[in-house]
């Protein structure tokens, strides 16, 4: 799921939510939605420009990069939660979304960039 349509489904949970939590919950999944494009941003030019320091910035992204699609999935879980009363099919979207999203970080993206850099392989 693109980091765009992650914000724009963010906002409509959020104004679904409204005020108190509106703008926080908001903000918080933004902030979360930037740091992910920041590191895998910063991973694409470490590739890119110094491929040799590669592994090395993987370990050290690998962790962040699981507890942001982690923490993101389960707050965009809980939003989609509180909206199912009166938005069933925004709240089954953000649901399927957030399992997506945390499969995603703990199972399926740490087990294809081993394969990928050769971590993987003995």
């Amino acid at each position: 799921m693109g980091p765009w349509r992650r914000v724009i489904g963010a906002w409509w949970l959020a104004t679904w939510i409204g005020p108190p939590f509106r703008y926080p919950l908001f903000l918080g999944l933004l902030a979360m939605g930037v740091a992910d494009v920041t590191l895998r941003m910063n991973l694409l030019f470490v590739e890119r420009q110094t491929p040799a320091i590669m592994p090395r910035q993987l370990r050290r992204s690998a962790g962040w990069l699981k507890r942001l699609g982690v923490v993101f999935g389960i707050v965009y879980a809980l939003a989609g939660l509180a909206v199912s009363d009166a938005h069933p099919l925004g709240a089954g979207l953000a649901l399927a979304a957030a399992a997506i999203l945390t499969i995603a970080a703990i199972i399926i993206e740490p087990a294809t960039t081993d394969e990928a850099h050769g971590m993987g392989r003995e």
